[in-house]
């Protein structure tokens, strides 16, 4: 069984308050101290936490903590876990999306779900809810659990139907959103760009969108022209 009073003091002992000015900064609507623990350290515990019998016990202790380390802990370790599809629905919606309420723990727990990609049909229709949700993280983490599992042939031009239908309540639901869509164009442009323009996309995605294609290393050069003149005209 975890310790947690000492588990919480071992996450205590690995804080750098010299992180923590920068860490918040970029998370303006935190709602919980931080400790300044760094996200990689916050993944080896996850992972050594997900290996005991007792992982949903922490989970459970853990989101009700009120720091943001030990938050995006609860919502790191299930991630870990090899959940089968019976398992992993409830886990995301009764254990992940209560404690998405910023970007960085929608973000970095979304991508570690890797067991989604074995149960990728039942995933997706559960997650069209979320797309219909008008609550800005429920949104987000429709858009990015899709970026992150779904891009794949067979399920491409659904993920691109899904994410035009979002009509986002905030700027972080906007940001996943147009992420999501400038991911997809760099896998493939040819049947996302169209989509870009179809104004299908509301005009503040739509630019957000075409500056992180412009932003994104993997653009290519052929591409870069034609988006410029679109972000300045859009």
């Amino acid at each position: 069984m975890t310790d947690i009073p000492a588990f919480k003091k071992a996450l205590s002992a690995e804080a750098d308050v010299r992180l923590i000015k920068f860490a918040s900064s970029l998370i303006p609507d935190l709602k919980y101290p931080m400790l300044g623990v760094r996200i990689p350290v916050l993944r080896n515990m996850a992972k050594k936490i997900a290996r005991q019998e007792d992982w949903r016990e922490v989970c459970t202790e853990l989101s009700r903590s009120q720091t943001y380390e030990e938050r995006m802990l609860a919502g790191l370790i299930p991630g870990y876990r090899p959940l089968k599809a019976d398992e992993l629905l409830p886990v995301l919606r009764e254990m992940l999306v209560p404690l998405i309420d910023n970007w960085t723990i929608c973000d970095c727990c979304c991508s570690t779900y890797v067991a989604v990609r074995r149960h990728r049909e039942e995933v997706f229709d559960f997650l069209l809810h979320y797309a219909r949700s008008s609550a800005v993280y429920e949104q987000r983490f429709a858009a990015v659990m899709l970026m992150d599992h779904f891009l794949i042939p067979e399920y491409f031009r659904q993920v691109l139907d899904v994410l035009t239908s979002i009509r986002p309540s905030g700027y972080y639901a906007e940001m996943g959103v147009a992420w999501a869509l400038s991911v997809c164009f760099v896998k493939n442009p040819d049947t996302t760009y169209p989509i870009i323009q179809s104004g299908k996309i509301p005009a503040t995605v739509k630019r957000m969108t075409l500056r992180k294609i412009l932003e994104s290393r993997r653009t290519p050069d052929s591409w870069r022209t034609v988006v410029r003149h679109d972000l300045r005209t859009a």
